[in-house]
């Protein structure tokens, strides 16, 4: 659902479910709802936002074939990227036009980006492990932070096909017609040094039965406040965190 609906059901649930309010903590009512009326006045409408729940996707110019082969001839750069190219739903992947654009890209950047999406799908497999959680991420909350167009969430979304994997970030200029490829995948728009980050980041775990929040290839001063939010929060049970820089 849109952040502001899932809020709105958030909210509805807690004054109905005594056990709501200890899982939100110390997030005010009135900063869930002042989400719910950011996100009904001018989230609804960023690009972002539009591209990932309405637009029709352009057709990719990149054919499935040329976009393999350019992450094959550098594989033995990375180890994490040869692991992705050996993943079993990988070309069924990039068969979908509207998951191949996000491949159509400077290859050094696409080779960068898969390579640390597969390290975190790595690091997030042995922290569900550790709590308990199915294989599959059934039950679980996964959080991209800062996730760009988000190449991570997308990952996540395969390798954990029965968690919800969400991806969090401020642009609302991104293309992002590839969320709608993946049913267990969604987009909100989110500043995480806004007042409402801590609320989105409690409406994303909602019910489930564990939260792992990613932050990768985060600057300056995003891995301090990702990781200041998770340990005030109730909702983050864990965090894998990679910054490129470090500020504050």
């Amino acid at each position: 659902p849109h952040p502001a609906d899932a809020l709105g059901d958030l909210i509805a649930h807690a004054e109905s479910a005594s056990g709501r309010r200890a899982l939100l903590g110390t997030v005010a009512e009135n900063s869930l709802r002042a989400v719910i009326d950011k996100g009904s006045r001018s989230v609804q409408t960023s690009r972002s936002v539009q591209t990932c729940r309405h637009n029709a996707a352009r057709r990719c110019s990149l054919p499935p074939e040329a976009a393999l082969d350019a992450l094959r001839r550098r594989q033995g750069e990375s180890s994490h990227l040869a692991a992705l190219l050996a993943a079993p739903w990988l070309e069924e992947a990039i068969a979908d036009d509207r998951v191949r654009r996000l491949f159509a890209r400077d290859s050094r950047s696409v080779r960068k980006d898969c390579s640390e999406a597969w390290a975190a799908a790595e690091r997030v497999r042995t922290l569900l492990r550790s709590l308990g959680m199915p294989a599959d991420g059934e039950g679980a909350a996964l959080l991209d932070v800062c996730s760009g167009k988000g190449m991570t969430a997308l990952v996540l979304s395969f390798e954990f096909p029965r968690a919800r994997v969400h991806m969090l970030d401020a642009n609302g200029e991104m293309e992002l017609s590839h969320v709608r490829a993946r049913p267990n995948l969604d987009f909100v728009q989110c500043d995480l040094f806004s007042r409402d980050a801590a609320a989105a980041l409690a409406a994303c775990r909602a019910d489930a039965a564990a939260c792992v929040a990613v932050g990768m290839h985060l600057c300056g001063a995003l891995s301090p406040r990702l990781l200041t939010l998770a340990a005030r929060s109730p909702a983050v049970d864990a965090v894998v965190v990679c910054p490129c820089c470090l500020k504050g």
